[in-house]
């Protein structure tokens, strides 16, 4: 026994001693990304309080009821209910979520080094998610992005680590965490056969054992799902996620509807429009802007009765099928604004990182907030937010640096090495693409809805890069020698 335990302890000072150089990397990495939390922490107390929603999350912790929102999840909601059973003061808000989005880092780079077998490879996920201004920026708000990139990264590393292990477990909490994410955010649910695909298909054991994995996930999901919506239907008459959930895909069809060119279903002909599509005001107008024609018609997302909300959405879903390429067009031009996001803007078009920071800036500690949250005032270190500010805009992350990430996740399943990491590589990139893709599909582009896709995009394309560096790495060692000889002689 003391042999196999003196031989543990010697591997594993051998293992860190050979992993040194990317562990002293990844402290360097958590160091500065502490760094820039505390700063921002210190420079603008106790929060960025200015966009529109983080109003409704506050008042709903204080005052309730939980499903009083019918468009959002509430989620959210039951995360500022805890962290007040701790302390009632914003700053530990805002402080939790900065940690949550250091915990992100480590997760997605612990699932890419699990998966690569590489301590290094990870390190382009963890600088992405720990650096990334736009990022810190959410973290410091009152919103939701922070506590569903969490979740979606538990769900990533639990999943990668699924496939070395036969238990259940690993694959039960990644559906417990997919489900709870998705409570947060109703986009999380394409992770749900993301999660159960990765488990069917990433092992070569028999076809029982991997329904069973897979079904652990789909059970732990499924069982959050059921339990929301059961608490909904019990508070609120609804069985379901939201209310009005659809009335963002409303938004996202309602600036290229032509009832020309289909028939509108019963009860939404006032819907229709013949205002040129060139002059359409943009998806968010459409949802919540007095001028929508579905707001004149039946009062916006929050009034809520069940039968408007349908017309919504059958006109929404008789739009989409019927003009596919419209459709099609919309998503592919917002999906450009991740490269270049002020490509274009128009209201209601969605806010551009710069956009979204200003947003945020505007409005100071609402009165309502007391008595139940707390604060010490409102504290701006105007030099400190001026530094801020410039550090945002240089570590966004956008323009070229999106297009190498984009195309090495795109390259990652095919660069990567045998079933295990071809499967865990595809796992990541298609988990990457549905954080940017579904958003916008279902809604449209925001600086808000983006960031949440910038770590497992960066964790996909960490992989890509490890696989292009085995790649290409012999093909350079054997040149480097002929060079050389060219140089002597």
């Amino acid at each position: 026994m003391r042999n196999r335990a003196g031989s543990a302890w010697t591997s594993a000072i051998a293992r860190l001693r050979a992993e040194r150089a990317p562990l002293i990397a990844l402290g360097l990495l958590v160091l500065a990304g502490l760094a820039v939390r505390i700063w921002l922490t210190a420079a603008w107390r106790p929060a960025f309080l200015g966009y529109p929603d983080t109003g409704t999350y506050l008042l709903i912790a204080a005052n309730g009821p939980f499903f009083a929102d019918s468009l959002r999840t509430v989620g959210y909601v039951v995360f500022l209910r805890a962290v007040h059973g701790v302390s009632a003061h914003l700053t530990t808000v805002v402080v939790t979520q900065h940690l949550l989005g250091v915990a992100s880092a480590l997760l997605l780079y612990g699932a890419v080094r699990r998966l690569t077998r590489s301590p290094w490879p990870g390190l382009l996920a963890a600088a992405v998610v720990l650096l990334c201004g736009t990022e810190v920026f959410l973290e410091h708000a009152i919103l939701t992005e922070s506590m569903f990139i969490f979740l979606l990264a538990g769900a990533v590393y639990a999943t990668v680590r699924a496939l070395d292990s036969d238990r259940i477990w690993w694959p039960l909490l990644a559906g417990l965490l997919v489900g709870t994410a998705t409570t947060v955010r109703v986009v999380g649910l394409f992770m749900v056969p993301v999660v159960a695909s990765a488990l069917v298909f990433i092992r070569r054991s028999s076809w029982l054992t991997r329904g069973r994995l897979a079904g652990a996930a789909l059970a732990g999901s499924l069982a959050i799902l059921f339990a929301y919506a059961a608490a909904q239907d019990d508070q609120a008459g609804y069985f379901g996620l939201t209310r009005a959930g659809l009335w963002n895909f409303y938004g996202r069809v309602a600036p290229f509807a032509d009832c020309r060119q289909f028939t509108p279903p019963k009860g939404t002909a006032q819907l229709c429009e013949t205002t040129p599509p060139s002059k359409r005001p943009g998806p968010e107008t459409y949802v919540f802007g007095g001028s929508s024609p579905a707001v004149r018609a039946f009062g916006g997302p929050f009034n809520d009765p069940q039968a408007s909300n349908d017309k919504v959405a059958a006109f929404a879903r008789a739009a989409a099928i019927n003009q596919p390429l419209d459709y099609l067009h919309a998503i592919v031009r917002d999906m450009w604004r991740y490269v270049a996001p002020d490509s274009f803007n128009f209201p209601g078009a969605g806010l551009s990182a710069t956009g979204f920071v200003d947003q945020n800036l505007l409005i100071p500690v609402p009165r309502t907030l007391t008595p139940y949250w707390q604060t010490s005032g409102y504290r701006i270190d105007r030099g400190a937010e001026r530094s801020l500010d410039r550090y945002e805009r240089d570590t966004r992350l956008q323009g070229p640096l999106m297009v190498i990430l984009v195309l090495l996740a795109l390259a990652a399943p095919f660069l990567a090495r045998g079933r295990r990491e071809r499967v865990g590589a595809a796992f990541l990139t298609v988990a990457a693409a549905g954080s940017l893709v579904v958003p916008v599909a279902s809604f449209y582009y925001d600086a808000r809805i983006a960031v949440p896709a910038f770590g497992l995009l960066a964790a996909a394309a960490a992989v890509g890069a490890f696989g292009l560096v085995r790649l290409l790495g012999p093909l350079v060692a054997r040149r480097l020698p002929t060079a050389r000889k060219r140089e002597l002689v």
